[in-house]
């Protein structure tokens, strides 16, 4: 385990064991026994071996299976808001990166002075509509939001290989992303 992941809690622990695969190895040795003895007859109460392995193996799936749920509520694990945090922390990271990219950009003298205010106004305010004022304007306010969303898509990347967030969350990141640059492309009427 890295520094960088928890340890589990006991619950997800007890939990884990409790619902844990059984009986697989068991059915694998029961039916890894010979047909027949050393002395050529048939090996005495293998299909029986056979048989109760079986049976145990699905009273034990079935009765464990259905102790799942209110063992659950009874331990009050609680799960599936991992991935919600993540995205919430990418989706912050990556506004950040975009904003820095904006910054240097304002530096660079790159993009005029009202093109950058409204990119600052849309990163405080989400969801972007973009104001078509002029064509310079435009070209400057296209140019700039597609290198925000390079930096802002470098980010999620960057966390993703710091397993920091998962490659569900890059992706659904980096799918909106993509659709926001579709969209910009056909709102100015440029292609790639």
């Amino acid at each position: 385990m890295d520094a960088t992941t928890p340890y589990p809690r006991w619950r997800h622990v007890l939990f884990g064991g409790w619902a844990g695969i059984r009986g697989g190895d068991s059915l694998v040795i029961a039916l890894a026994l010979p047909y027949v003895a050393l002395h050529g007859a048939p090996l005495p109460g293998r299909d029986a071996v056979i048989f109760i392995t079986f049976v145990v193996i699905l009273i034990t799936l079935v009765v464990q299976g259905l102790t799942l749920a209110p063992l659950i509520r009874l331990l009050r694990i609680a799960g599936g808001k991992e991935e919600e945090a993540e995205e919430r922390y990418a989706r912050t990271a990556s506004i950040q990166a975009g904003a820095k990219a904006l910054d240097r950009i304002a530096a660079e003298g790159s993009a005029e002075l009202e093109t950058t205010a409204e990119l600052r106004k849309m990163v405080a305010h989400r969801p972007e509509r973009l104001d078509e004022s002029a064509s310079s304007t435009v070209s400057a306010h296209l140019r700039a939001r597609l290198t925000m969303i390079a930096e802002e898509r470098e980010a999620v990347i960057a966390l993703r290989d710091r397993n920091e967030i998962s490659d569900t969350v890059m992706r659904r990141l980096q799918q909106e992303f993509d659709h926001e640059e579709v969209l910009l492309h056909q709102r100015y009427g440029t292609r790639d």
